[in-house]
Order: structure tokens, then C-alpha cells, then sequence
């Protein structure tokens, strides 16, 4: 999809700033589109019950407790499945899972 400037994602998008130098000083500055990886619905696999902590650690605050089978948002990389994957519930509450409990769908 192309934004309403008409640059796509990924491209440099020219921005001309003027200053009050005079009426014909104007700099140019670019900026570069963030790019950002596509929600993913995810789900609970693997175990009754998973914890959804408040940051990447096993000693951190456990924030909610989701149901295997559950649905989750992944708005970012899926990590590799010995790693920390930070998702949000259908409420918008946000926390970070072990990768191994979760699958995409």
C-alpha cells in the first residue's frame, strides 16, 4: 500500500524545509520511511497455561496469563524459538512470551 505522499515503503521521501533566511533559501532534508513488519496473528501451542511478562526475563512481572489455543499479535520478527517474542492480546495489553509456545497462523 502507498501512504498519501506517494512513497512507498522503504524509500527516501525529499521534505523541503524553508528558513527564514531569505525567499529563495530552502534546505532539503530526507527522511527515511520506517519500516515496520506486518502484524501477525499468532497462537498458543504447547502448554495449558503461558505466561505473558512485562519483559523478556523469566524473573520479571507476569502482566497476564493466556489459554493454549489463545490468540495473539505479533507486530514485529518472530524470534527463533529459544527466544522472547513481544505480543499483544485482543485488549491491547502487551507483554513478551517464550517463542517456543507460540505459532503463527
Amino acid at each position: 500500500m502507498t501512504p498519501s505522499h506517494g512513497v512507498k515503503k522503504g524509500e527516501l521521501m525529499k521534505e523541503e524545509k524553508f528558513l527564514n533566511f531569505g525567499p529563495e533559501e530552502k534546505v532539503l532534508t530526507f527522511k527515511a520511511e520506517e519500516k515496520k513488519d506486518k502484524p501477525k496473528k499468532v497462537k498458543v501451542v504447547n502448554c495449558l497455561k503461558l505466561n505473558v511478562r512485562s519483559s523478556p526475563e523469566k524473573k520479571d512481572n507476569i502482566l497476564f496469563i493466556v489459554n493454549e489455543n489463545d490468540e495473539l499479535v505479533v507486530d514485529g520478527e518472530i524470534k527463533n524459538q529459544h527466544a522472547w517474542t513481544r505480543v499483544y492480546n485482543a485488549a491491547g495489553a502487551k507483554g513478551y512470551v517464550l517463542t517456543q509456545f507460540i505459532r503463527e497462523i
